[in-house]
């Protein structure tokens, strides 16, 4: 089956005060507040909080939005399908603060988007950092081909968790299609994904109610359907003849 296509988002979640035998409230004498009287491993555990919020994880981590294929397609810089071959650490630069990161090197097969910014592609390069959507290649099969998605920053294509990296084998064939040349025809439109309900849609503008009401965004309109403008107004197309 195909893959869901997600996008990013950010969500900040504070870490609670901790409770239990360690803490009491203890009432003043004068009986106007209260006061938290601490035990030596209460005090532990708040150290331990305070240094978990100073440096931001867990309280800050990455999760990702659904999102059709087609506008994964046009939010990025680069869309290419190819293999990984190598795997390597980057020498982070002290002087320009960068956490580190990983490089990976591809051998591509296609490029369908990028081609005048990146013609002679040859690594991608992902944070390793969760907290900054850090992308991890974990398959072992050297010979399959992904299709991927990034960005370009400082002349590097930069990948995330939320970035494409689907096995082609796993895209339907109106997928495959779509990327190597209907989606390009739709970036003037956007893909407006419903949830539990959905407003009704501007003349720029597609739903998308694959999910509606289950989550489940796997379904036809993602499998089969480009958004495409026709003369003023975009609508769903099929993605093999729009």
């Amino acid at each position: 089956d195909a893959l869901p296509i997600y996008s990013v988002y950010r969500e900040r979640r504070a870490l609670p005060f901790p409770t239990g035998p360690g803490i009491s409230q203890t009432p003043l004498e004068t009986g106007q507040d209260t006061a938290r009287t601490m035990d030596a491993s209460t005090c532990a555990k708040m150290a331990v909080v305070l240094l978990l919020l100073a440096l931001g994880s867990p309280a800050e981590a990455c999760m990702c939005r659904p999102r059709h294929l087609q506008m994964a397609y046009c939010d990025s810089d680069v869309v290419v399908r190819g293999k990984i071959v190598g795997e390597g650490k980057e020498i982070s630069d002290p002087a320009q603060s960068r956490p580190p990161q990983t490089r990976y090197e591809i051998q591509v097969s296609e490029i369908y988007k990028g081609y005048d910014q990146v013609p002679a592609l040859q690594y991608l390069y992902a944070s390793n950092q969760e907290s900054l959507c850090g992308y991890r290649h974990v398959s072992t099969n050297w010979s399959e081909e992904f299709v991927f998605s990034g960005h370009i920053h400082d002349d590097k294509v930069t990948i995330n968790l939320c970035s494409l990296h689907v096995p082609w084998s796993k895209l339907r064939l109106d997928q495959q299609t779509g990327l190597e040349r209907v989606y390009r025809n739709g970036c003037n439109c956007r893909i407006k994904s419903c949830y539990k309900s959905c407003s009704e849609n501007t003349p720029d503008e597609c739903l998308w109610t694959d999910g509606m009401g289950t989550g489940n965004w796997d379904g036809y309109q993602a499998h089969h359907l480009a958004c495409i403008r026709k003369g003023n107004e975009c609508s769903w197309q099929s993605a093999i003849n729009p």
